[in-house]
Formats: structure tokens, sequence, C-alpha cells
């Protein structure tokens, strides 16, 4: 759960001794991921026993016949939970049973981790997959985590028509939303991160840390910004006051402040979870479905791309293993003319350095081409088989290679799914007014879209 990405690297690595910033970090991680772990296991535990269920504490024990009062067969169940919510099939057997209180089970959770992690062999291609796969599960809405007022009394659906815009990172998502955008008829702000969590609350803890505040709560933000006509700390004041509610509630503020407009929300990672996916039906009455895909070559390798740009990699791997230009110009290979035998050893180790770092580096952009293959699979699969469920006259499939070889009969149809008009902006949607919405909200800031999007001048 930590970020920037940990290198784990086999041979003759010298690292130096971590700065007091650093493990300061590790230890505010590493607390995170406890009380991630902690939260799962008391959602678990509620789970089996029923919201109701009175005198469940961090501490207490699971069969104190005062508190939890759980039985063995309960005990199997929660286990079984365990393993299916956290990934971990590898949890053993009697887990729960040796470690009966919360507070002492999400420790031996996060232990038998490492420990299934350290069997592996920490290579590189795992430490990467594992990171990746903890990106993508906190973008996956978790029904354990659905309030009980919710639960127990879910709020009428609201009635004004939605536009979802279905789509993997890097397939095209953002130019829809920009054509989208251009029609008056529509507001397709900046990624608006709200589907897939229960309440504001939830959605600022989950997102939260790896460094994404840079980018991505901007989205909101931004909307509120241009929706209030109001500046960035405006917004933030706004942000706090909507932070005690639940999302759904979120999305009738903005669609009130919208007016006539109809909302677009376009958030790729809704795609990884069909779960998330149904809940756009559970909480809207109108929804339409834009689903937009591309070819698996050109989408995988962009996605892959922009997880770790090639340069910073290469870069990093210099610093880590000794290969860049100052050890290079040690070892007599960037102007010194005498070869001495310490010059000859120095020659070898760099260029024995040299080869594991290109081996080390083909394994990392290995492992992010397997992780994106894997995404680009879920998303698309996720959205076909939700589509299924839904009447086709709310939804509309369209690759991004027909997006830009023919964009007037693309926007046409994005039209006609959406319920208005064609508005010819739409066919050349990079207007000055329209490039507005995804500029970052403050100067130097990163907006929640296509970092590449404010670069471009026409489809």
């Amino acid at each position: 759960r930590s970020t920037p990405m940990p290198l784990a690297l086999k041979g003759e690595v010298t690292v130096a001794r971590p700065s007091r910033e650093s493990r300061k970090k590790v230890q505010t991680l590493s607390e995170e991921t406890m009380a991630y772990i902690e939260n799962v296991v008391w959602q678990t535990l509620r789970a089996c026993l029923g919201a109701g269920h009175k005198g469940l504490t961090r501490g207490g024990d699971f069969f104190d016949k005062n508190g939890a009062a759980l039985t063995t067969h309960e005990a199997h169940t929660m286990e079984d939970h365990l393993r299916e919510r956290l990934g971990m099939p590898f949890l053993p057997k009697g887990i729960v049973v040796t470690n009966s209180s919360i507070a002492k089970l999400a420790e031996a959770v996060l232990r038998t981790a490492v420990a299934h992690q350290a069997a592996q062999g920490l290579d590189v291609s795992a430490v990467i997959k594992t990171w990746l796969e903890s990106q993508a599960q906190r973008q996956r809405i978790e029904p354990e985590r659905q309030p009980s007022s919710i639960l127990l009394a879910p709020p009428p659906k609201n009635p004004r028509r939605m536009i979802f815009v279905l789509a993997n990172p890097r397939s095209g998502s953002t130019l829809t939303q920009l054509i989208l955008n251009a029609n008056p008829k529509l507001f397709a702000p900046q990624e608006l991160y709200l589907l897939h969590f229960y309440t504001m609350g939830e959605r600022r803890r989950r997102l939260a840390g790896q460094e994404l505040e840079g980018w991505i709560f901007e989205g909101l933000r931004k909307a509120i910004m241009e929706l209030r006509e109001c500046d960035a700390s405006a917004a933030d004041a706004i942000l706090t006051q909507l932070d005690a509610l639940d999302t759904q509630q979120v999305y009738d503020v903005i669609q009130g402040w919208a007016g006539q407009r109809i909302l677009v929300d376009k958030t790729p990672p809704y795609v990884w979870s069909l779960d998330t996916l149904r809940r756009a039906e559970a909480v809207f009455e109108d929804v339409r479905y834009i689903f937009i895909h591309r070819h698996p070559y050109a989408n995988v390798a962009s996605m892959a791309k922009e997880t770790i740009r090639r340069e910073w990699l290469s870069g990093a791997l210099d610093g880590l293993m000794g290969t860049g230009p100052e050890p290079a110009a040690a070892a007599g290979l960037m102007g010194a003319d005498t070869d001495t035998t310490a010059l000859l050893v120095a020659r070898e180790r760099l260029a024995n350095a040299r080869v594991a770092k290109a081996s080390t580096q083909a394994s990392i952009e290995r492992a992010l081409w397997d992780e994106a293959e894997h995404l680009w699979a879920l998303g698309n699969a996720n959205a076909l088989d939700f589509l299924q469920e839904v009447p086709r006259e709310r939804t509309l499939q369209l690759s991004f290679e027909d997006l830009v070889t023919a964009p007037e009969a693309s926007a046409r149809a994005l039209s006609a799914v959406a319920g208005v008009p064609y508005c010819a902006d739409m066919a050349a949607p990079y207007t000055e007014r329209n490039m507005a919405s995804f500029a970052p909200a403050e100067a130097g800031g990163k907006g929640a879209a296509d970092p590449h999007m404010l670069a471009r001048r026409g489809i």
C-alpha cells in the first residue's frame, strides 16, 4: 500500500540507510494498512453476526459469551469471508480461533501476508503486481462498507437523467468527455470518483495517501468551482460541508447546481467492479451508459507507459544499481585513458550492473504490461456483462478508433443516447471555453483527466 512503488532487487545491492522522513512515512503507511485490515475484520465480523449485534470491541474476545459469542461454525465462515475480501486465499485454517480479537486477528493477517510474499521470493514482478493490485482494489466498491442507515432504509432513486461513461484508463474516455462537455445541454466535468463509495467520509479515507491527493480529488473540486463560479479555496470550504453527506446526496447536489444540464460522470475505475456498475441502477431512475473501448495493444501499452515513465524508471534504476554517468566516469568509460587493473575491474563490475539493470527493467515493464492487460480484460468484461442487464436503448458502445476517425458521426451517436440535440461544437471540441473545464483547479496543479489533453488542439 506504499508509493512510490518499492523495488525489490536480487543480487548485491548497497542500499543507503533510510532517512528519518522515509522511516516515518513507512511507519504511517504500515499503520494505514493495519487500520484497513482491522476495518475489514470488523465489517466481516459484523456480517457474520448481524449489524445489530452489540458488545463488539477492538480487543474483546470473539468467543466471550458477553461479547461477540462467536461459534466455531461462524469462525470458519468468517475465515472464508476474510480470504475472499482481502484476496488472501493462503490465510491458514484456524487463524480466527487462535487470534480471537479484532486487533490480534488483524496483526496475524498482516504477518501472514508478509510471510507469504517473502516465501514467493520478493522479485520485482511480484512487488509490482502487489502494488498495482492494491491500487485497483481501492477503486472497487465493497458492500461490507455500506452504512446500516443506507442498507436498512435505502433512499428513493434519483429521478434526474444521469450519464456514465464506462471505459478503462487510456481508452479515449477523456476525449469522449470533452466531446460531451461541448454540448450546452450536458455537463461533463473531470473525474468525480463518487459511485464506488457510499459516503464522502469513506471516499476521503480510501483515496487519501499514496501521493494521490495531487490530482484524484481535483475532479469534484473543479466541478464545484465551475458550477458555483468560485475559486479553489471556496470550493474546498464547500467540499468540507459535503464531507458529512453520502455520495448519492452529493450527486443530487451537483445535479441541482447543474440546472437543466445533464450530469456526466466519467471515472474509469468504475468498470473494475460489477457491483459499482450495478449501483448506478440502484441510485438513479434514468441512466444512460456510454461504453468506450480501445484496441488492446494500444490501450495496454498506454496504460503501462502512464503507470511508470520509462525514462524515469531507467534513471531510478541507475541510482539504485550504480549504472549512471558517475560510476561510468569512475570506470574510465567517459574520457579516462588509463587502463589500470583497478579500472578493468571497475569496468567489469559496471558491465555486470548494466546487465542486471536491463534484466530488472525488462521484468518491471513486463509486469506492468501483464497487470495493465489484466485490468483491460477485467474492465471490458465487466462493462459487457453489465450492459447485458440494461435495456439496449439506454446504452451505446463506441470504439476509440471510430471516435477519432469519424468524430461527427460519433458525436451524433453520443447525442442520441444522451437524449439531447446534436451540437456542431462536439465534432470540434477543443475550444478555449471547453478546454477550461479540464485545466487544473490551480496553476501548476494536476487535473483528474488525461494529462496530455491540454497539449492538444484537435481530434
